[in-house]
């Protein structure tokens, strides 16, 4: 009687597979799909609109990879193609790490560095929006997990965390770690210059977005400095940020000068 049981099961199981099947090719044709290929661009709404929201919600969680796999199991899928990922799928640190490489070739990046100006929207014009979700939205964040062994620096990403400035400036030794390589590239070379740089400088190397965050930074960086708030605050001024160009030309032009 088991037996017996166990073969209707099977044959209805049989059914409901050839049913999802011919859902499946006609999908294709009403699509105007050529290709097996042309499976990767699918997308929840395209099966909706053909009659199949029961079918994928009811057998296969909602994912149409997972149904696509499932009714073409003779197919060698790959799964990153797909513009909806099964679920679960970024949460493997390979998956993860195969995107990132394939990420870094196709945005033409030649460096490590090349990653700091990366941003959500390519993310996302890539595929990988799901990815960074598990990132709190954050490519800094994301890379950095990716390759910790890479000697980051997160404050010259263009996208930061949320929250990251406030607990930057309580972590002193990294304040001025970034303050050292920002003084090397604005050729500050007394706490002074500070006043003589405008923002628009400073936003070529590091995204501060305004005079009082630049003040919290500094007074981090530097607490037994008595800082010109006012001086300070007034960061942005382009005649002050020509005056430490031109000063800072004429020390490279004469450096033994006095």
């Amino acid at each position: 009687m088991a037996v017996v049981s166990n073969k209707v099961f099977s044959g209805d199981q049989n059914i409901i597979r050839l049913s999802h099947k011919n859902f499946f090719d006609g999908s294709k044709v009403q699509l105007g799909y050529k290709y097996m290929e042309d499976w990767y661009r699918v997308t929840k709404e395209d099966i909706r609109k053909n009659g199949g929201e029961g079918l994928l919600r009811g057998s296969y969680n909602g994912s149409p990879s997972t149904a696509l796999r499932s009714v073409y199991p003779e197919h060698n899928w790959d799964l990153e193609r797909f513009k909806n990922k099964p679920r679960k799928f970024w949460e493997e640190t390979r998956n993860q790490k195969k995107f990132f490489d394939k990420l870094y070739v196709q945005l033409g990046h030649k460096t490590m560095d090349d990653w700091y100006n990366v941003t959500v929207d390519e993310f996302y014009k890539y595929g990988g929006g799901g990815l960074l979700g598990s990132f709190n939205n954050s490519p800094s964040l994301a890379l950095q997990c990716i390759y910790p062994s890479h000697n980051w620096m997160p404050w010259r990403f263009k996208t930061v965390s949320r929250g990251y400035w406030h607990e930057l400036v309580q972590d002193q030794a990294e304040i001025r770690r970034m303050i050292d390589w920002l003084s090397d590239r604005l050729s500050i070379q007394n706490l002074d210059d500070w006043y003589r740089i405008s923002l628009e400088q400073i936003n070529g190397w590091i995204h501060i977005t305004s005079a009082k965050d630049l003040l919290a930074i500094l007074r981090s960086a530097y607490p037994q400095h008595k800082w010109h708030d006012k001086s300070l605050l007034k960061t942005g001024f382009h005649i002050k940020a020509s005056q430490h160009e031109a000063h800072t030309a004429v020390r490279r032009l004469f450096p033994t000068h006095g």
